[in-house]
């Protein structure tokens, strides 16, 4: 752990290519007591942009809003630099979601393409995910099983030109709007 990392309250950093050690490393995380809200957590995801490499995703699990909201900037400027993208799944904002340090994650997930998920939507008993990675000119073809009652549905792609072709049940396509960032 850097000394800074640990004046930060941020820390320690594991940097590994090793997907047993990343899994261990997830692993031995011990979640405990909560109730300290806010958090570092805009110095943690800068830290992580520091360290990963171009094009990373970058996952942030969090009950709490920000504390160092006003570091938001230099992260904003780093997802630029880096094209990396961060998404967060939100349990809880501190009884405030309209603070600066609630915000913070919006603007954050917007400029790099992620996502935010919040308490709410991810209270459900079963997901259904699918990720696959093809070479460049290769077609795929998934069967995706959507619940009428869902509002929301989100469909990922990243590489260059991704294309996605969607087919409701009765056999028609359904026009995609695309969202491209550069």
């Amino acid at each position: 752990m850097l000394w800074t990392e640990l004046l930060a309250g941020v820390g320690p950093v594991t940097e590994t290519r090793d997907q047993d050690l990343f899994l261990s490393e997830l692993n031995d995380i011990y979640v405990h007591g909560g109730g300290d809200c806010p958090e570092m957590s805009v110095s943690a995801i800068k830290l992580a942009l520091e360290r990963s490499l171009p094009g990373s995703q970058i996952y942030v699990f969090t009950d709490a809003r920000a504390k160092d909201y006003n570091k938001t900037k230099d992260v904003l400027k780093l997802i630029q630099d880096k094209e990396s993208q961060v998404v967060f799944v939100l349990t809880g904002d501190c009884d405030n979601s309209a603070h600066e340090g609630y915000t913070a994650y919006e603007q954050i997930a917007a400029a790099s393409s992620g996502f935010e998920f919040v308490e709410l939507s991810v209270q459900t008993s079963k997901v259904h995910l699918i990720s696959t990675d093809m070479s460049q000119g290769a077609v795929q073809y998934h069967w995706l099983p959507v619940d009428t009652r869902l509002q929301q549905f989100i469909i990922s792609l990243s590489g260059d030109n991704p294309n996605i072709m969607l087919r409701a049940p009765n056999g028609t396509y359904l026009i995609v709007e695309f969202d491209v960032l550069f």
